[in-house]
């Protein structure tokens, strides 16, 4: 009988996608620990740092892996961005959209102790539409995900974790050298004063999300930009 795989799942907290995630995995009869979190400053138990296992898989989550943890895994870390390899850090959908982009998708990718940059094993694309906005563009990267961890998953945990295959398969993605930052994005959500209508409307698409809104500065004072979807 074949031993149980010790997984390690990082997701977000109250995350539906993350939810889907976790049944998928608890219904392949795996020991799994995973640590959630809803912003960058939680820190895991020393119990997860520690962890020792055969299988890392981070999903939306705001940690950023130590090198100790990412060699604790015997069959390593697999990474799902919710973007083409073209589009490295944060704030994806926000570039994707402000650059016009038509076709956008997700990306399955071993880690490393860089930023987005481990061998590529699976990339999904899909058609933007005219009518989405940010966060019609995000549920449609978060469901193509949730897809993407299945029909991934389900080919390594039959073929024992060998990612030969994927990898060739996946060899002419390569990862774009612009890594957008914290900083970037904060950049994207302030809006300048002498901003034309095409570009403002473009900047509304691109950035309005939930509690999330541009803003303008002005005399001192700071006015949030709303849109109705």
């Amino acid at each position: 009988m074949r031993r149980k795989l010790k997984i390690l799942f990082f997701g977000r907290k109250n995350d539906l996608y993350t939810k889907k995630i976790e049944k998928f995995l608890k219904k392949k009869n795996v020991i799994l620990n995973k640590f959630y979190c809803e912003n960058s400053e939680q820190k895991p138990s020393n119990k997860i740092i520690n962890w020792q296992g055969d299988l890392i898989i981070c999903f939306r989550s705001f940690y950023i892996l130590k090198k100790k943890l990412l060699n604790a895994a015997k069959f390593g870390c697999i990474n799902f961005h919710p973007s083409t390899p073209k589009y490295r850090g944060v704030g994806s959908s926000n570039f994707a959209l402000l650059n016009k982009e038509k076709i956008f998708g997700v990306t399955a990718h071993l880690m490393d102790t860089k930023i987005d940059n481990g061998k590529i094993l699976n990339v999904m694309r899909f058609k933007i539409s005219k009518k989405d906005h940010l966060q019609r563009l995000l549920n449609k990267a978060y469901t193509k995900q949730v897809s993407q961890v299945y029909y991934l998953l389900n080919k390594l945990f039959k073929n024992h974790f060998n990612y030969n295959f994927f990898i060739k398969k996946s060899k002419k993605e390569k990862w774009s050298k612009i890594i957008y930052t914290k900083k970037d994005l904060k950049k994207l959500y302030q809006i300048p004063l002498q901003i034309k209508k095409p570009a403002f409307n473009l900047r509304i698409r691109a950035t309005v999300l939930r509690r999330y809104y541009p803003y303008i500065k002005l005399y001192g004072k700071v006015f949030y930009l709303k849109d109705d979807h």
